[in-house]
């Protein structure tokens, strides 16, 4: 896996026009924290940004959870937080001008921030390993799309469709239309995974209208991560 001034020179060849880079590091709810860098602090990135370990102290609105001891009673200390080999991207923002990256964040000494949930994972996965299993897990990501426009009664309401022109009323779980009507939004996604290196493997319309899902390969690993798992 080649070092991150490599990777970069490699990606800005193939993206000549990117201007920023969101840093993304997640935290426990998986809602993701970070900075945007300019053009002009790209070669510093190789190093690093710094970013203060509260963030994995914070509860789901955004508000640090003091009794957890990460926040100002230590005086919310900042963690260099380096970039996650192999995970530079285009972004869905705008996959032209803007490219993301995957942080983790490191103790003084360089090794993994204990509290980040890579690092926490990292931790229970090499204690299968030690008792000689290999944790294996099949995620799939659901979402549903909904019309920016209301209902007569103020209520969200899914879309109506790209090709038939309706609306879904009910359930039409498994439904080829479904994903027919909206083949143009699932392409999309589709190119986008594969620009960033997600390994979606199927669409399927689920269960409410407007809800789909999409399958991720059953095996996700990274090889530059120790755990094996991205």
């Amino acid at each position: 896996m080649p070092d991150f001034k490599t990777e970069l020179a490699d990606y800005l060849e193939r993206y000549p026009n990117t201007e920023y880079i969101d840093t993304l590091l997640p935290d426990i709810n998986g809602f993701i924290r970070g900075k945007r860098i300019p053009a002009s602090g790209f070669k510093k990135l190789e190093k690093g940004c710094y970013l203060p370990c509260s963030v994995f102290s914070l509860d789901i609105t955004g508000v640090t959870i003091e009794e957890a001891g990460l926040g100002m009673t230590i005086g919310e200390p900042d963690r260099i937080c380096v970039p996650v080999p192999g995970t530079l991207a285009p972004s869905a923002a705008d996959p032209e001008k803007i490219a993301q990256v995957l942080l983790t964040m490191q103790e003084e000494d360089g090794s993994g921030f204990p509290y980040e949930p890579r690092n926490v994972l990292n931790n229970i996965v090499q204690r299968f390993k030690t008792l000689g299993y290999r944790p294996v897990v099949a995620l799939e990501l659901e979402f549903y799309l909904i019309d920016p426009q209301r209902s007569s009664e103020g209520k969200i309401q899914p879309p109506v469709g790209f090709v038939t022109g309706i609306r879904e009323t009910m359930s039409q779980v498994y439904s080829v239309d479904g994903l027919v009507d909206f083949a143009g939004f699932l392409d999309d996604v589709n190119q986008l995974a594969k620009a960033q290196g997600v390994p979606a493997d199927s669409a399927v319309a689920e269960a409410a209208p407007g809800q789909f899902e999409i399958n991720l390969k059953v095996t996700i690993q990274h090889p530059s991560y120790k755990s094996g798992i991205f």
